[in-house]
């Protein structure tokens, strides 16, 4: 693949587990060498692979940048991640969501030019996943780019691109908008009364809806336009039909089947 991020673009990373999604983010913060390619990277990086952090660190003491003591800062980002109330317990101390959380508070608290997220954000309970990712938001408005291995397609669909891995290939890599058009269909669910003037179209009738750039393509198989254009018109005794856009979750399951 070839896949570059400008200043303050996130990027997901998805796949299932040993499908390289640690391999590429150590490659990216180049503690592990690829086999082919290159990385580049602008500026620092910053990395925090899971259950690192020393067990008798305290949140109160991760939120401090050693280049910026602001008081203001840091009691912010203990807030943002509920961890205000242990700030002074040690990490060994912690429940392990609240260990997640205290990673993310390091990750967050970093002035690194880009993050490297391996599955932090996936731990987090949605109150504080609400609360870090306003500051996400905040650091790319900054410039800061965040590339994110997760499992959650709802984060997958917050960033700007994705790479989808399958046992270390790469399945897809571009914007997630494109994602979802090339792999996945919107599906077309038509509600009757009786279904039995429906029936007569439906069972023989294929149709086929997929996202475009412009809107939604349909396409009927040959010799049913027609079936399709009454269809569409509420033809017999149909009450609605409903458009059912396709989900990244779908187009994830899609590509990796």
């Amino acid at each position: 693949m070839t896949l570059s991020l400008t200043a303050g673009q996130r990027l997901a990373v998805v796949g299932p587990g040993a499908s390289g999604k640690s391999r590429l983010l150590r490659a990216i913060a180049g503690q592990d060498r690829l086999g082919e390619g290159t990385v580049q990277a602008e500026g620092e990086v910053f990395f925090l692979e899971p259950g690192t952090l020393a067990p008798r660190s305290k949140p109160q003491a991760i939120a401090k940048r050693p280049q910026d003591n602001s008081a203001s800062l840091s009691t912010e980002l203990l807030v943002a991640t509920r961890l205000w109330d242990v700030r002074t317990h040690s990490i060994s101390d912690l429940s392990p969501s609240q260990e997640a959380a205290a990673e993310t508070l390091a990750l967050l608290s970093s002035s690194a030019d880009v993050r490297l997220w391996d599955g932090q954000l996936d731990d987090l309970d949605p109150w504080t996943f609400d609360s870090v990712w306003g500051h996400l938001e905040k650091g790319s408005s900054a410039g800061v780019c965040d590339v994110i291995a997760t499992h959650r397609p709802e984060i997958v669909e917050l960033c700007d691109a994705v790479i989808v891995l399958s046992a270390l290939e790469v399945r897809f890599a571009g914007r997630v908008d494109e994602l979802l058009t090339r792999v996945s269909e919107t599906e077309m669910i038509v509600r009757t009364e009786h279904q039995g003037a429906v029936r007569a179209l439906v069972s023989p009738f294929q149709v086929s809806v997929r996202q475009h750039p412009e809107g939604l393509l349909i396409r009927a198989a040959e010799g049913q336009a027609l079936a399709a254009r009454l269809l569409a018109e509420g033809y017999g005794d149909v009450e609605c039909i409903v458009m059912k856009p396709a989900s990244v979750g779908a187009a994830l399951r899609t590509l990796i089947a």
